[in-house]
């Protein structure tokens, strides 16, 4: 909720799933309680979680090349499906490792362009869920 003298915001999610309650609770968590985030790279910064597009943004800056970041996810802030918005990360298309892992793009882990008035920004998103801290590492390719 985010008020001014003028209006007040306040996002809201409505929709139906088959599963139960409690099969939707880390998900409800993360959006809740979305954990901290740390860039352990240079020449990137980070909004934290944006509530709106329920993605952790980043920004890069100049000619950086490499994004590494952890999720400080914990139980009560789990990382759930995650998403990923990088601003300025231009055409290359980017090699993903997790926790030192390099992930092939498919079903489970996805990514997309948005192209901008001021350059081109790199969505991602992740088929993880955990309660444990997590690292992602991006690189730009070829």
């Amino acid at each position: 909720l985010s008020r001014t003298d003028d209006s007040i915001t306040k996002v809201m999610l409505h929709g139906l799933s088959p599963k139960p309650v409690a099969e939707l609770v880390p998900l409800a968590k993360s959006w809740i309680s979305p954990p901290n985030v740390t860039v352990q790279s240079e020449g990137f910064t980070s909004s934290g979680y944006d509530v709106t597009q329920r993605a952790f943004v980043f920004a890069r800056a100049g000619s950086a090349s490499s994004l590494r970041l952890a999720l400080q996810a914990t139980p009560d802030s789990p990382v759930f499906h995650p998403a990923l918005v990088v601003k300025n990360w231009g055409n290359e298309i980017p090699v993903l490792k997790v926790d030192g892992e390099k992930i092939s793009w498919g079903p489970d882990y996805r990514f997309g362009q948005e192209y901008t008035l001021d350059g081109t920004d790199l969505v991602i998103w992740m088929n993880i869920q955990s309660e444990k801290p997590v690292t992602v590492e991006l690189a730009g390719g070829t």
